[in-house]
Parts: C-alpha cells; sequence; structure tokens
C-alpha cells in the first residue's frame, strides 16, 4: 500500500486586496490567519472570492490562483492574485 501525502500550502498569501482587509478576505473564505489548504481546494477559493468580491459591491474583480507544487514532501505555494477594479 503506497500512502501519498496531498500537496498543501500552510500559509496560502494574497496580493492585490488594497481595498478589503486580509481579516475580511479570510473571513470570506472561512480560514482562520495561517490555516493550511490543499491545493485541490485553490479553484474553490478561488470562486468564493470572486463572489464574495462582488456581492460587495466589486462587479469588475479578477482573482487569479498561482500555485506552484514543489513536488515530494507534500509541499506547496498557493498565491491568490487579486485586481479588486474600480
Amino acid at each position: 500500500l503506497n500512502v501519498v501525502e496531498m500537496p498543501s500550502d500552510l500559509e496560502p498569501r494574497f496580493l492585490g486586496n488594497d481595498k478589503v482587509s486580509s481579516k475580511k478576505v479570510y473571513e470570506w473564505l472561512g480560514l482562520s490567519e495561517g490555516q493550511e489548504i490543499y491545493l485541490y481546494q485553490a479553484p474553490r477559493l478561488r470562486q468564493r472570492l470572486l463572489d464574495a468580491y462582488r456581492r460587495d459591491g466589486f462587479h469588475w474583480v479578477d482573482v487569479r490562483e498561482l500555485v506552484r507544487d514543489e513536488g515530494a514532501g507534500g509541499v506547496a505555494d498557493v498565491v491568490f492574485e487579486i485586481r479588486e477594479g474600480p
């Protein structure tokens, strides 16, 4: 039986959230600051961010997920690049 650890990021990062605090972003995502996420969760978290921003009046928001999988050891880096728009 081979067991392979799922790649995760111990602390996802958010770039470009100038008008919305990081605390609010974590709240929208249902995460606590510094909470580990798995790579498979990144697309769903991206969609949650888009929905929350649009509910808050940022209709032109764009969010990209930048994922770097380091391979062995299950370590990855997830960065959400946010363009809030007007």
